[in-house]
């Protein structure tokens, strides 16, 4: 089983965990899911597979998991990424936060929970 590129995954969306300690992404791939992930849905339309990425920057740790959907099932495997995998999923949601807020995860979620903090009066 090869590493996937930098080319075969999209961050689609980002979402700053509620205790402010990391970011979860929806990542959109463009692989062979069932060659990488050994589903059996590619030849299924009513069958895909959902990745998402959970990154903690101050501990640089990443968590990856996917969902398999089917017709009469929905189930959830933890993935570890290979140490190549991983730097890629970072760079991306590194990418992401930079080109969408201008600022890097770190400084995306201080700002956002500075912003919290403000709007409920500073407590």
């Amino acid at each position: 089983m090869s590493d996937f590129t930098k080319d075969e995954i999209v961050i689609g969306d980002m979402e700053i965990n509620d205790d402010f300690s990391g970011v979860s992404s929806y990542i959109e791939t463009y692989l062979d899911v069932d060659k990488k992930f050994g589903t059996n849905i590619n030849d299924d339309c009513d069958s895909w597979l959902n990745f998402y990425a959970e990154y903690f920057p101050e501990s640089k740790e990443l968590k990856c998991e996917y969902y398999v959907h089917t017709p009469t099932k929905e189930e959830c495997y933890s993935y570890t990424p290979t140490e190549k995998e991983k730097q890629i999923i970072i760079f991306a949601m590194e990418e992401y936060t930079q080109d969408n807020y201008g600022e890097n995860i770190l400084e995306f979620i201080m700002s956002e929970k500075e912003e919290e903090t403000l709007s409920m009066g500073g407590i």
